[in-house]
């Protein structure tokens, strides 16, 4: 049995666009992953909303990710692979960061995971980095979190790349989530049950890959 983390925040959690509620389980993209990949995996969500990589939300308690993820290695251990997909409330507008900084989050996460030994062994388990897809106009509701959207949208496409830079540098693994085509929904910041359903099968493909590779 192979066992999988999926790190991340309300698109982990499976948030609704449409209507502020949990998709159901089996529509958030872990669960999909998890059916992609079949029997001999074990995938595990840990999504919370607001979730940051290491910023503290002055109006959501316990939302730094820096904060929680040596906790849940501990306590999925032994792991053949974290999945971490972070970063679009790292945009909110009172963090006032890059997406050069909020990839120095990311890879503070990274190091976390290597220094865990929360892996089969005790070794460190491999990370794939998964870059967010970006947010897009937002409802109401939504954009005083992330206003100026111009700003707020550039920035989360930035992502990509600044992930990416990190990840060679850190020699791990990533992943682009938008190259899945999954569509985010009516707000703007998360994704409808359709792009959970992209999402899920493109990180599945790209952990069966990573998974493989190793053994």
């Amino acid at each position: 049995m192979k066992t999988i983390l999926c790190f991340g925040d309300s698109n982990t959690w499976g948030y609704d666009p449409e209507g502020g509620e949990r998709l159901p389980y089996e529509q958030r993209w872990p669960t999909v992953m998890q059916r992609e990949l079949g029997g001999g995996f074990l995938v595990i969500p840990e999504g919370l909303n607001g979730r940051t990589t290491v910023f503290r939300d002055p109006f959501m308690p316990g939302r730094c990710g820096a904060a929680a993820l040596p906790m849940l290695l501990d306590t999925h251990a032994p792991l053949d692979l974290v999945v971490i997909m972070l970063g679009t409330n790292d945009v909110k507008r009172y963090f006032a960061v890059s997406s050069a900084q909020i990839a120095r989050g990311m890879e503070r996460l990274v190091s976390l995971v290597r220094v865990s030994g929360a892996g089969v062994n005790e070794a460190a388990p491999p990370v794939l980095v998964v870059a967010p897809v970006p947010l897009v106009s937002m409802n109401a509701e939504m954009l005083p979190h992330f206003a100026p959207e111009e700003e707020a949208i550039q920035t989360s496409r930035e992502l990509a790349r600044a992930y990416q830079a990190m990840a060679g540098e850190m020699g791990c693994a990533f992943f682009d989530g938008a190259t899945t085509g999954a569509a985010i929904g009516s707000d703007g910041v998360h994704l409808h049950s359709s792009g959970q359903q992209a999402l899920g099968a493109g990180i599945a493909r790209e952990a069966a890959a990573m998974l493989n590779s190793h053994g």
